[in-house]
């Protein structure tokens, strides 16, 4: 390695480290001490820091709850989970987090940190950018990140798509789980499921899927700074790099589907399949790299000018 090279790699290493510090330095200044369950199946109260101590109440998912006592921090460890580090290796890692004090409806008592998430105070009245999305469909990916996706609804069935040796995909029913990872601060807040290997993304849906007739293809997006219009994913599709617009074209009509001034020159299709069993291809499409949404779109009950229509969108990109 060269000096010049050596010199650059130490600078990107400290300005990260700056970046990062900075980051949460941002954050704590904001805590609410008011913290959200994001465990999917509730999340128990205990009488004392353990997880053999008497269960005091059950607490479900999405209840706001208040830290009692901030001194108190107690580690452990609750079992192992597995994550993502490509599209080919999962590694497994122990659950880490802190049995807290805490007030639920005027009951004191102990939970494990790594299911709830921090409120901060100025988010608490911020409406969704996307309020008609994510209402009668969810999209889940198994990933770690800094971004709020934790969209469960209890009364919604759950579905994995999983790659096949083949190359085909299979749906099944899977439990959503969400946590937090304590020993990640740049990518804390993770999606996982009860079945994990060769999950490629979960769909929530109100009304079910018919999982027999799930079909399509995702892409792992090996190139994905370069769109390729002659592709399988994006044959029926233009798109402009000057401003990022992405225009489907199929069944005679055209449809811009993303407004260009919001999400940068950035757009690629990683999946094209069908998922609501209308024998019509529905799309995962994501658009932008440093604040990025990623949209289902699904071809079943679309306006009179619609091929597709945006039904839910994850959130992703830079963390800082």
């Amino acid at each position: 390695m060269t000096i010049l090279m050596r010199t650059l790699f130490l600078l990107s290493i400290y300005f990260l480290t700056i970046q990062v510090l900075y980051c949460q330095d941002v954050l704590s200044e904001n805590k609410s001490g008011l913290r959200r369950v994001i465990s999917t199946t509730g999340l128990n109260l205990r009488e004392s820091p353990g997880i053999s101590s008497e269960v005091v109440d059950r607490i479900p998912f999405g209840a706001i709850i208040s830290i009692s006592d901030e001194n108190i921090l107690i580690d452990d460890t609750l079992g192992t989970y597995e994550i993502s580090v490509s599209d080919a290796e999962i590694i497994t890692r122990d659950l880490i987090g802190h049995w807290i004090k805490v007030n639920y409806k005027g009951m004191n008592g102990y939970a494990f940190d790594a299911f709830l998430y921090e409120i901060y105070p100025e988010l608490i009245e911020q409406a969704p950018k996307h309020p008609q999305l994510n209402k009668e469909y969810i999209l889940q990916f198994p990933w770690c990140s800094c971004f709020d996706n934790f969209h469960f609804i209890p009364e919604m069935h759950w579905f994995g798509i999983f790659q096949l040796a083949d190359g085909a995909v299979k749906a099944k029913e899977v439990q959503l789980r969400y946590f937090i990872d304590r020993t990640d601060r740049m990518f804390p807040l993770c999606i996982s499921a009860d079945e994990r290997r060769n999950l490629l993304f979960i769909i929530g849906a109100k009304d079910g899927l018919h999982l027999e007739q799930i079909s399509g293809a995702f892409n792992h997006l090996e190139n994905e700074d370069d769109f390729n219009p002659d592709d399988a994913f994006h044959s029926e599709f233009e798109y402009n790099k000057n401003n990022g617009q992405l225009t489907l074209i199929r069944e005679g009509k055209r449809q811009i589907l993303n407004p260009a001034e919001e999400l940068g020159n950035f757009a690629v299709v990683i999946w094209k399949g069908d998922l609501d069993s209308d024998t019509k291809t529905d799309y995962i499409i994501q658009f932008g790299i440093k604040g990025s949404e990623t949209f289902l779109f699904l071809s079943g009950e679309v306006g009179v000018n619609q091929i597709v229509k945006p039904v839910a969108v994850y959130y992703n990109g830079y963390c800082c």
